[in-house]
């Protein structure tokens, strides 16, 4: 299992496939602009209302607006990627393209996490616990 407290821990295997292409340092810069807010945004508001079970009803139009901006985000470097790595142009891409992109460019994916100081299994998150499993939806 891979854990990273920051995107700058992680390894490069994207960097070291496409980052001698233009389009990948445009996503690269705009993943830099986009990160260090949000974490900013995540800290901050975590000054308020405390990341715990016992608090999973609490309403937060904060949250909501930073899971929207993660999304996002999220959405965005995924769209330059698969446009500019597959062989089926499109107009729009979806969560199914990216997934596809994302199985099949980095090795073992479904136990990359973020290491959590919060009473989460084992304090790890694993977003794509089930991304090679195309008969389940992803959580997100």
């Amino acid at each position: 299992m891979s854990s990273y407290t920051s995107f700058a821990a992680a390894k490069a295997e994207l960097n070291s496939k496409y980052g001698k292409n233009n389009w990948f340092s445009g996503v690269n810069g705009y993943l830099f602009l986009r990160f260090h807010p949000i974490e900013k945004r995540i800290l901050e508001t975590l000054r308020y209302v405390d990341l715990h079970s016992k608090n999973i009803n609490t309403f937060s139009y904060e949250f909501g607006s930073i899971l929207r901006d993660i999304g996002s985000t999220f959405g965005s470097i995924l769209d330059e990627f698969v446009r500019n790595t597959t062989s089926k142009a499109q107009k729009r891409y979806d969560i199914r393209d990216y997934r596809e992109f994302l199985a099949s460019e980095i090795k073992g994916i479904k136990d990359l996490g973020v290491q959590l100081k919060m009473p989460f299994m084992n304090n790890m998150v694993l977003p794509f616990d089930d991304i090679t499993d195309t008969q389940k939806q992803l959580i997100w």
